[in-house]
C-alpha cells in the first residue's frame, strides 16, 4: 500500500487546486442528481430510436461534459496549451465516438433467430464480446497509425508489472464489496447474470452457462480499462500530462449512470485512484485485475445472497 499512498501523495502535491477540484465535484454531483432524478441516460438517451441517433446523442453528451472540465482546466491552469492542438481534439473525438458507438448498439434486434430459451444468455455474452470490435480494434488502429511512437498499447503490457501491491489493495476493498451487496439498489441490480432457462434447454448443469457468461463479463473490463486508463490517461500524457486524470474521471463516472447510484459515486474515487496509478506506472494491468476481481466478487456475493 505504500506504493499507492506515495502515488496519491505525489499526485495531489502536483495537481491539487482547491477551486478546480471543488467545481469539478459540484459539476459531477449536479450531473448525478439530474440523471438519477429524470433517468436521463437509461430513460432518454438509451431509448432514442436507431443506432445512429443514439451514437450521436451519447457522443454529444460525453464530449460536452469532457469539454467543460477541459475549460475548467484552462481557467485554473492557464499555462496549459494542449487545447490548441488538433491532435488532442481528434483523439478525444475518436475515443468518445468509440465509447458512444459501443453504448448505442443494441444487439437484441440481430438475434431474433436464436431460440427463445437461450436468447438471454446469447445476448449477454455477445454484448460483452462486442467490445473486441468496438473498443480493442479501433483503439489499436489509433495506437498504430496516430500514436505511432507509443511504446506500449496504452499500458496493456506486463513489462515492469508487480502484482503484489494490487492484491493488497484488492484485499482491502473486499469488505466494502460484501457490505454493498446488501444495499437494496445493489442487490436489485446484481448479479448482472440472471437466472434463465439456457441450462435446462441444453440439458447441462446451471453453472456451465453461468461460467461462460462470467468469463466474457470479465473480458469486458479489459476494454474499459484500455479505454479509460489506457487511452484517456496514458494515451494523452504527451499532450496533457497529469491533467489527463481528472477529465477521465468525469467521463468514467458518466458511464456508470445506468448502474446503482452508490456504484456511480464510488466510480469517482476508484477512477481517480486507477488514473493516478496508470499515470505513474504507465501500466493498466493492475487496474484490469482489480476491476475484474471486484466485478466477479460482486457477482459471487450477490448470487450467494
Amino acid at each position: 500500500m505504500k506504493l499507492f499512498y506515495g502515488y496519491l501523495k505525489s499526485f495531489l502535491k502536483e495537481d491539487f487546486n482547491t477551486w478546480y477540484y471543488l467545481i469539478t465535484l459540484l459539476f459531477i454531483a449536479g450531473a448525478i442528481i439530474i440523471n438519477y432524478t429524470v433517468d436521463f441516460e437509461d430513460g432518454i438517451l438509451d431509448n432514442l430510436p436507431g443506432a445512429l441517433p443514439r451514437t450521436l446523442a451519447f457522443l454529444a453528451f460525453y464530449m460536452v461534459s469532457y469539454s467543460i472540465i477541459i475549460l475548467l482546466n484552462r481557467i485554473f491552469y492557464p499555462k496549459n496549451t494542449f487545447h490548441k492542438q488538433k491532435k488532442f481534439w481528434l483523439k478525444i473525438f475518436l475515443g468518445f465516438f468509440i465509447l458512444s458507438f459501443d453504448t448505442a448498439i443494441h444487439l437484441s434486434g440481430f438475434i431474433s433467430f436464436v431460440p427463445l430459451p437461450i436468447r438471454y444468455l446469447v445476448l449477454k455474452i455477445l454484448n460483452n464480446l462486442m467490445s473486441l470490435f468496438t473498443y480493442l480494434l479501433p483503439l489499436w488502429f489509433i495506437y498504430r497509425y496516430i500514436d505511432k511512437n507509443s511504446t506500449s498499447y496504452y499500458g496493456l503490457t506486463t513489462k515492469g508489472f508487480n502484482l503484489i501491491p494490487y492484491l493488497q489493495l484488492f484485499l482491502i476493498v473486499i469488505p466494502l464489496v460484501i457490505a454493498a451487496s446488501f444495499i437494496e439498489n445493489f442487490s436489485s441490480y446484481y448479479p448482472v447474470y440472471k437466472q434463465n432457462p439456457a441450462a435446462e434447454y441444453w440439458g447441462i448443469a446451471s453453472w456451465i452457462p453461468a461460467l461462460g457468461y462470467e468469463l466474457t463479463y470479465g473480458w469486458n473490463f479489459i476494454s474499459v480499462e484500455l479505454l479509460f486508463r489506457g487511452f484517456f490517461v496514458i494515451g494523452m500524457l504527451k499532450m496533457l500530462g497529469r491533467h489527463a486524470v481528472v477529465p477521465m474521471v468525469v467521463a468514467y463516472c458518466f458511464i456508470h449512470f445506468g448502474k446503482p447510484v452508490g456504484e456511480c459515486i464510488s466510480s469517482i474515487f476508484g477512477g481517480y485512484m486507477l488514473g493516478i496509478i496508470a499515470y505513474y506506472s504507465r501500466n493498466i494491468m493492475g487496474g484490469i485485475i482489480i476491476h475484474i476481481g471486484l466485478a466477479w466478487l460482486m457477482e459471487l456475493v450477490s448470487m450467494l445472497n
